[in-house]
Order: structure tokens, then sequence, then C-alpha cells
């Protein structure tokens, strides 16, 4: 479909997105009604909140926390005349009482939960061309991050025009293996990220074992740890040794 200004609009549903949008507004829900559970049942206490000014400014701040929530609620605000004309009720009205109920906005994303829209000028591609370029620009966007941080893009500290082309080079070579690991991968339906996979494989580091002799020199027998499942999986489609770097012993 096509809005006002002839951009075309594509909606998406994730059941992933779905589950993820409940369990947040399920949390909002809960935290703003607890402060207007708080509210009211300060209304019935002898030193509790019950001029109009002070309740209805602790409502907006409510409002305001839970933004997401409250535009589902429809809050009254009941009122009764004191009589009374005291600095801390100038009007002489104080709340009696505050009730709500719950409905959802026609519109909002609590009404169409896991539903995200991608808006775009290319008119003329179909459906799945475009979802295929959202998912592209996705992972251009995820390699540019990877470039600056955990590939060393930048900073960059050198002075001589060939040293600065010397790392740009060298970033831009390891990105390449990147994604011609993350190709292996995917085509065996492991589709996470760099970052997920680099924490992933993290957790498989080598370690170095010193051992005393008897004559007083040392053995150090270095070798990686023991893969774990998630580790030897990711080993075997790329073909590598569940042992990286093999056993190394030396003598000193």
């Amino acid at each position: 479909m096509l809005d006002e200004q002839g951009h075309a609009l594509l909606y998406f549903h994730s059941p992933a997105h779905e589950q993820k949008d409940r369990v947040i507004d399920d949390t909002k829900a809960a935290g703003f009604e607890a402060v207007l559970s708080k509210l009211q049942a300060g209304l019935s206490k002898p030193r509790g909140a019950k001029d109009v000014a002070t309740v209805m400014q602790r409502l907006g701040r409510a409002k305001q926390r839970f933004a997401r929530a409250a535009q589902h609620y429809q809050i009254d605000v009941a009122t009764v005349a004191t009589g009374a004309t005291g600095a801390g009720d100038p009007s002489g009205t104080q709340v009696s009482a505050i009730t709500w109920s719950k409905r959802i906005k026609p519109g909002s994303g609590a009404a169409h939960p896991g539903v995200y829209c991608l808006r775009t000028t290319l008119v003329e591609q179909d459906n799945a061309t475009l979802w295929r370029t959202y998912t592209m620009l996705t992972n251009l966007e995820s390699v540019f991050r990877s470039l600056k941080t955990d590939l060393g893009l930048r900073p960059v500290f050198h002075q001589i025009d060939r040293r600065v082309e010397g790392h740009l080079f060298i970033s831009v070579l390891a990105y390449h293996f990147v994604h011609m690991l993350r190709l292996q991968l995917k085509a065996k339906g492991i589709t996470e990220s760099w970052q997920t996979l680099r924490d992933t494989l993290a957790t498989q580091q080598r370690v170095t074992v010193t051992m005393q002799r008897r004559d007083g020199r040392a053995v150090h027998v270095r070798k990686a740890s023991r893969p774990e499942p998630k580790h030897q999986k990711i080993n075997a489609i790329l073909g590598h040794s569940p042992n990286p770097g093999g056993t190394h012993r030396a003598l000193v």
C-alpha cells in the first residue's frame, strides 16, 4: 500500500517480536497500575495526598514515566467539596476517589504486537525484494559497527598515508574473512550475528599449565580448553579442529 506521499508501506509480523512486545507492555501496565493503586490507597490514609493539585501532579509524573502504557487508560478523578481553605487545600476540594479502566488504543503498538512497518520509495519492487533489501541494509549496519569496533577500523593513530592505508586494508580484509565465515555458517542454519559468534567462541580459550620438575626445570603445556557442543558444531561446519592450535610442550 502507498501513503499520502506515495511511499510504499510494507507491514511485517514477527512472532518473536510479538512475545517481546507483550512482555514489555504487561510490565509497563503493571507498573502504571501499581502507581494508580498507591494513589488510591493514599486517599484513605490520614496523611495521604488528597488535594487536587498534588494528586494531579503525581498522575502526570506516572503518565510521563509509563507513557507506553498510560495511553491505554481512562482515568477519572472524583473530587468532593470540603469547605476548607487552608494552605494544603486552597480550593476547598479534595480528591475522593481515583478510578481507571483500560482499553487498548486503536492503531497503537499494543493493538498490533509484533507488527512493524517498512516505509520506502521503492514502490516498483515486490514484497519479497523489499524484505531482502531491508535485511541486507540491516546486515550492512552490523558490518559497519563491527568494522568500527571489533575489527579495529577506528580510531586510526597513524600519521603517514601508507600506514593509514595499511590499517584500513587490514580492517577490510578482516571483514571479508568474517563475511566468508558467516556465509558458511548461515548455509548450515547458524544465523547469529558476528558479535554473538564471538561471544560463543570466546568461551573456549587457550590455557598454559606449568609443572615443576624435580631437577628444577619447568614444563609448560599449552592447549585449548575442552570444546563445548556449540564449539564443536561451529568447528565442524568450518572444517576446523575442535582443539585449535594443537598442544605445545616446552621444557625450560
